[in-house]
């Protein structure tokens, strides 16, 4: 298990990778690159040319983020439709397991309801659309030995839990969704930082789910009990997502659990949400989450 950071396609960012010690990192913003470019017809030795320099800074990579949008909206789907295909392709050509996105979900717009052009429907109600646009891409995962990890992030308004667009941001609806996919490769992107803001317990959701952990986002978080005693949960201000070591999570136990599950991936620092830690201090705050999960990694 390395501990590594997001990044996107740049030599610059791979030197910074290794010079800093991090021993891996995660592929993210793929739709970007310009392997994923519609237009490239060479992205077959352009994706061979990226793995070299990965390689030859002895990294590893760790997944591909290839989508952060909502995939369910029609004015999406056809899109990340063709970036998941060529992020299954890149990952299978670079041997990496796992490429993340987010699974979306159907919206009714505000507008929608006032004027009733549909029901209210319950969020679980949407899992069949869902997993009719997935399985197809999961298939071809399948094909190609490659996972697919669905991040738990709300995707709403100040990453609150409630509110936003992502079904899979819910662990009430993981359960079902998994059985309704009925396919081994669907899995998590792991996020910690969500479930605290749930009030779920992240080990004890790790007991439960740990198979279908694929790959982790280590991002802490910190309820703020005095606004939620004044204003509740979904003020903007309840939570504060930190770095590791800086919030509630308890990472000895996590890291534990994870190798109790059997996980077999990387702890992939998220930054750029610390209220404290960022700007000028972004790089210190990630050094800092790199020295505590070091410090947490040999303790058993």
């Amino acid at each position: 298990m390395k501990i590594g950071i997001l990044s996107e396609q740049s030599i610059d960012r791979l030197d910074w990778i290794r010079d800093h010690g991090f021993g891996s990192f995660q592929w993210n913003r793929f739709q970007d690159s310009n392997i994923a470019q519609a237009s490239s017809s060479d992205w077959q030795e352009r994706t061979k040319r990226w793995g070299e320099e990965i390689q030859r800074r002895s990294l590893r990579l760790s997944a591909i983020g290839v989508s952060y949008c909502n995939s369910m909206a029609p004015s999406n789907q056809e899109e990340v439709r063709f970036l998941m295909r060529r992020g299954i392709e890149v990952a299978s050509l670079l041997e990496v397991k796992t490429v993340s996105c987010f699974s979306g979900a159907v919206i009714q717009t505000v507008e929608n309801r006032r004027r009733g052009a549909s029901s209210e429907r319950l969020f679980e109600e949407f899992i069949p659309e869902v997993c009719d646009y997935w399985r197809p891409l999961v298939d071809m995962a399948i094909d190609f030995g490659v996972r697919i990890a669905f991040e738990n992030c709300p995707q709403g308004p100040y990453h609150l839990p409630v509110m936003g667009y992502n079904l899979m941001s819910q662990p009430a609806n993981w359960s079902i969704f998994f059985h309704a996919m009925d396919r081994s490769n669907v899995g998590l992107e792991w996020d910690p930082s969500h479930l605290i803001c749930l009030g779920v317990d992240p080990v004890e959701n790790l007991k439960e789910f740990g198979a279908r952990v694929f790959h982790v986002h280590a991002k802490d978080a910190e309820l703020q009990s005095e606004v939620i005693r004044r204003y509740g949960r979904c003020h903007p201000e309840a939570a504060r997502h930190r770095f590791p070591g800086l919030g509630s999570a308890d990472w000895r136990l996590i890291i534990q659990t994870l190798r109790e599950v059997g996980y077999d991936s990387d702890l992939t620092i998220e930054g750029w949400h610390d209220p404290v830690m960022k700007g000028d201090r972004e790089t210190e705050g990630l050094l800092g989450a790199k020295q505590h999960l070091e410090s947490m990694l040999g303790k058993r």
